[in-house]
């Protein structure tokens, strides 16, 4: 995995969040032309595969969808997990490499950012991505912190942080 995500590459994981129309993969294809010719689920893939997103998560929605997106998993040499979510939805998530910790993907400078606002930011460090091969994604609704979210799925943590913590308190909004 690399690591150290650069805050260009991080930007970019950010249109598979969700949650505004910026933040859509329909919009990233606007702003990124070479994703124009593929599906969500081929880019997802291939930047698990390059190494520039750590998780990808993947709504399932029949059998048929299943099929493809483990096809892309298995051509990739990528290594999957399916679970039924909260919502009764079947989701998979994909990594690269099972012994990289979240810990890795952050620079000097960010590591101690995040051990500001986090207070379990020693114990969200040693996460390794092989344990989103055995559990649900990470989720707020799950009670995973807004910083495990953004360094599991890639994104930049500067904006993760805007989006989550007021600035005179490390509460979530």
């Amino acid at each position: 995995m690399e690591k150290n995500l650069s805050r260009s590459c991080r930007r970019k994981n950010m249109y598979f969040r969700g949650g505004s129309p910026e933040r859509v993969f329909e919009y990233g294809c606007k702003m990124i032309p070479t994703w124009r010719d593929y599906q969500e689920e081929e880019v997802l893939c291939q930047r698990v595969a390059e190494g520039l997103k750590p998780l990808a998560s993947i709504v399932i929605y029949d059998d048929k969808h299943l099929e493809w997106v483990y096809s892309l998993v298995l051509q990739r040499g990528l290594l999957c997990f399916e679970y039924m979510n909260s919502w009764d939805v079947l989701v998979m998530n994909i990594i690269r490499d099972t012994d990289t910790t979240l810990g890795s993907l952050m620079t000097n400078v960010e590591r101690k950012i995040f051990q500001k606002v986090e207070p379990k930011a020693s114990a969200i460090c040693e996460l390794k991505l092989s344990r989103y091969l055995n559990c649900d994604s990470p989720d707020l609704s799950n009670g995973d912190t807004p910083m495990e979210c953004g360094l599991a799925y890639g994104y930049d943590l500067i904006e993760t942080l805007s989006l989550y913590y007021h600035t005179d308190s490390n509460m979530p909004k």
